[in-house]
């Protein structure tokens, strides 16, 4: 069997983890997996051991299918060069600008294709809901969505990363969508690397909060921020690591809060610093909006850390309320407020559910992500 994981979108990012690990698990199982991306991978940070890639020579974009059909060829042309001679393949794709060359292989061979949803659909994100949570005018799209309507038809399975986006689609699109979840087994070959180095984030003076995630709006660091600023304790930091946007809108931010020093932003950090950082906090806030999984959330509780998200989204799925962590009300500020208070002043309660974030973690395994994928091709 051979599983080609096609993707035009690789950023340093919770869907990028997951694209690079499940392929991992794939390979752990014996089947040939490789990650057809564009030559830009080249400046990711995650670790990549074991991984088979084949570049694409085209540009990283924010852009939709209109902007790289001409680099659909190409990728089409590589995906044919493994898949050609291979009878049992499976070609996934993880984004909707991923489709078109799909398609064009599909016309080419016999090969079947598996779109992973890890994106709410085009109904949700033109709701109001939709568009509170990512503050983007979606409908814009309209023309690459009725395109993306015709191209799902050639897809022969569809998968999700939690219930709530299986849901969103079966809500909206009627179709029927496999959640898959993720793992966090890779987690704990990471931390016992770590153990090998320097822990420089064990040797802070304060004790920090952290928070992980891409510098755009859906991600909702204004809130952690506010938050922040309204805690009574000043006796800590708070770091944000994020990417793929400028953090200079948050920057200014902190410092209209009168945050200062407290919280510090970095835009790249390698792997090793981000689980020393996920190892040492004494919480990890997780504040943004109708978060579609979390994968940052699972990475933190499997780090023996308690967590505390918004009460929506896949990344409920996760968390359990006052076991492992705590969910706050939609955008309620003062309820976020409540809970770090209490993480802060409780080290037994921080205790507890950290020991608890483990225990919950290790229910999400990469061996059965792939299981669930297999018996859902092969059923």
């Amino acid at each position: 069997m051979l599983v080609v994981n096609l993707t035009f979108d690789f950023f340093p990012g919770g869907m990028e983890r997951w694209i690079i690990e499940f392929s991992k698990a794939l390979k752990k199982r014996k089947i040939d997996s490789y990650i057809v991306t564009p030559q830009k991978f080249n400046d990711f940070l995650l670790s990549t051991n074991g991984v088979d890639f084949i570049f694409l020579d085209c540009p990283v974009t924010d852009n939709g299918f209109l902007n790289l059909f001409p680099y659909s060829f190409e990728a089409s042309k590589k995906c044919l060069e493994l898949i050609r001679n291979e009878r049992d393949a499976i070609l996934v794709v993880h984004k909707f600008k991923d489709l078109p060359a799909a398609c064009l292989v599909k016309k080419m061979v016999d090969v079947k294709i598996a779109y992973v949803l890890h994106n709410p659909p085009f109904g949700w994100l033109i709701s109001p809901e939709g568009y509170r949570s990512y503050r983007m005018d979606f409908s814009r799209y309209v023309t690459e969505y009725n395109l993306w309507k015709k191209f799902v038809n050639y897809v022969d399975y569809f998968f999700s990363n939690s219930k709530w986006i299986s849901s969103l689609y079966k809500k909206f699109e009627g179709l029927h969508v496999v959640p898959l979840y993720a793992g966090s087994d890779h987690v704990e070959q990471i931390l016992l690397n770590n153990v090998q180095r320097k822990n420089d984030a064990s040797n802070l003076s304060k004790p920090f909060i952290l928070s992980v995630g891409s510098f755009e709006p859906r991600k909702r660091f204004d809130l952690l921020l506010k938050a922040l600023s309204e805690l009574k304790n000043e006796d800590y930091q708070c770091f944000i690591v994020g990417g793929r946007r400028n953090p200079t809108p948050y920057i200014e931010l902190s410092r209209k809060l009168g945050l200062g020093s407290r919280v510090k932003f970095f835009s790249k950090i390698d792997e090793a610093t981000l689980f020393d950082f996920y190892s040492n906090c004494y919480f990890y806030v997780h504040p943004a909006n109708h978060e579609h999984l979390g994968i940052a959330v699972l990475e933190a509780m499997a780090s023996k850390v308690p967590v505390i998200v918004q009460n929506n989204g896949g990344v409920i799925e996760l968390v359990k309320h006052e076991y492992n962590g705590f969910y706050f009300r939609d955008d309620d500020v003062k309820e976020l407020v409540e809970y770090m208070t209490l993480l802060f002043n409780d080290k037994k309660l921080r205790e507890k559910m950290a020991s608890n974030s483990k225990k919950q973690a290790s229910r999400f395994r990469w061996d059965h992500v792939v299981e669930t994928f297999l018996k859902t091709i092969y059923k």
